[in-house]
């Protein structure tokens, strides 16, 4: 947002990221989202390529899809690269385990999410079914 082009981020921030994210320069990036974008639309990707801003936005892109596919493909060596899509859902299961043995992410296992997640539906089924039979009860008979 602060930069207008790639050539604005300072020489050091630029080799950070062509180095430790991308693994590769931003000319080698561009070359690849270049030959991607002129399949998809070759005239509005010439376009978007004739603003230097719009040029450095389709290169981050390149880093969102990629990363996504590093995490598809299993990456071994490229883990914190991976990109793993979610909605609200990880927010609300974040706020859920929030004060619990498995707040932090890395002390979280599939069979105890598994186990929560049930023991959590069989307290809210015992809840709605005892309001539903206490609600019942109260109900003047025909």
């Amino acid at each position: 947002m602060r930069h207008g082009s790639l050539e604005e981020i300072d020489p050091k921030t630029r080799q950070q990221i062509q180095e430790k994210y991308f693994r590769r320069s931003f000319d080698q990036v561009w070359d690849e989202t270049r030959r991607h974008y002129a399949r998809l639309d070759p005239e509005q990707f010439e376009a978007m390529a004739r603003n230097p801003k719009r040029k450095m936005a389709m290169i981050f892109k390149w880093y969102f899809a990629h990363s996504t596919r590093l995490a598809l493909q299993g990456e071994e060596d490229q883990l914190t690269d991976y990109q793993i899509h979610c909605g609200p859902a990880l927010g609300a299961f974040n706020q859920w385990v929030k004060g619990t043995a498995i707040e932090r992410w890395q002390n979280r296992h599939v069979a105890d999410i598994a186990e929560r997640i049930m023991q959590g539906t069989a307290q809210w089924l015992n809840q709605r079914f005892g309001a539903l039979a206490g609600a019942d009860l109260h109900q003047p008979s025909k």
